[in-house]
């Protein structure tokens, strides 16, 4: 775990930084364990006048967390991490006495990673590769559902103020779909909603948004590395609580709770691959 100095890096920046007064001087957990990954986030946050703490595995973020005097007021974290999930840190962070939101970031598929961030009850999630501008957004957002937190207000409803907002479609990169983040804004807002009104359990609200985007599942229980006897099980008691049989009646259920406000996710449009998990940069690395 170090205090986080400002590196030079490969060059991340898609388009102009805006100023965000609210992140001058926020203290930032990142929790990532991949060094090129590591060293773009860190150049953007010195750019974008954090100050940084950087924990390469979730047990040096835990000891961080324990640690801190001061709090901090908001943890990017990368999903996966070498001696357990980025999600696992979710619960720490909310229950400390300065409770932080959290930013999940995820090479995973977007209906995976949508699912896990919400499980988790996570404020924010940017899938791979990230746009400069959208994670300086999320990062904002971030931070002011921290201020909430602190305020008393609860979780879940910091949750959903923080991402049903969205980005401007003007803030998307050059070379990146608006759908994208758009459909990944969607599935968020509409899995939180559902999830909300029929008072899911975290483990089926995993598996929700996957179930939607058309996986079947073994491949979830390949995202979620868990048996696929688990998932089917979960499954089963999903289409029990939501009083449906076959995967078009899933969908339009899931549909009724969509805000409407962009393309509706596919499985083609909204969904990347494992083999192509990009740096904020799309090098290439994870």
């Amino acid at each position: 775990m170090t205090a986080a100095q400002p590196q030079s890096s490969a060059n991340i920046v898609n388009h102009p930084l805006s100023s965000r007064p609210e992140l001058v001087h926020a203290r930032v957990l990142l929790v990532e364990d991949d060094p090129m990954v590591a060293k773009s986030w860190l150049e953007l946050l010195s750019r974008l006048r954090c100050r940084v703490v950087h924990a390469r595995r979730a047990a040096e973020a835990r000891m961080a967390i324990a640690e801190t005097r001061r709090g901090f007021d908001a943890a990017v974290i990368d999903l996966s991490l070498p001696d357990d999930t980025g999600a696992s840190l979710v619960p720490m962070l909310h229950g400390s006495p300065l409770p932080c939101a959290t930013l999940l970031v995820s090479g995973l598929p977007s209906a995976i990673a949508v699912g896990v961030a919400l499980a988790a009850e996570a404020h924010e999630l940017a899938i791979k590769p990230v746009s400069t501008s959208d994670f300086t957004l999320r990062l904002a957002s971030t931070v002011r559902a921290t201020q909430q937190l602190r305020r008393g207000q609860p979780v879940r409803e910091t949750m959903l103020a923080a991402h049903t907002a969205g980005p401007s479609p003007r803030t998307y990169a050059p070379n990146e779909p608006e759908s994208e983040v758009e459909q990944t804004r969607a599935f968020y807002a509409a899995c939180h909603h559902l999830s909300s009104r029929h008072r899911l359990t975290p483990a089926q609200v995993r598996i929700l948004p996957g179930l939607v985007a058309g996986y079947d599942e073994p491949v979830i229980a390949q995202w979620l590395r868990c048996p696929v006897s688990d998932v089917r099980l979960h499954v089963r008691d999903l289409k029990r609580r939501l009083h449906v049989r076959e995967p078009d009646e899933l969908a339009r259920l899931f549909a009724a709770s969509y805000d409407g406000t962009g393309p509706w996710p596919t499985r083609t449009t909204s969904m990347s691959s494992s083999t192509n998990r990009s740096t904020v940069d799309g090098s290439g690395h994870r």
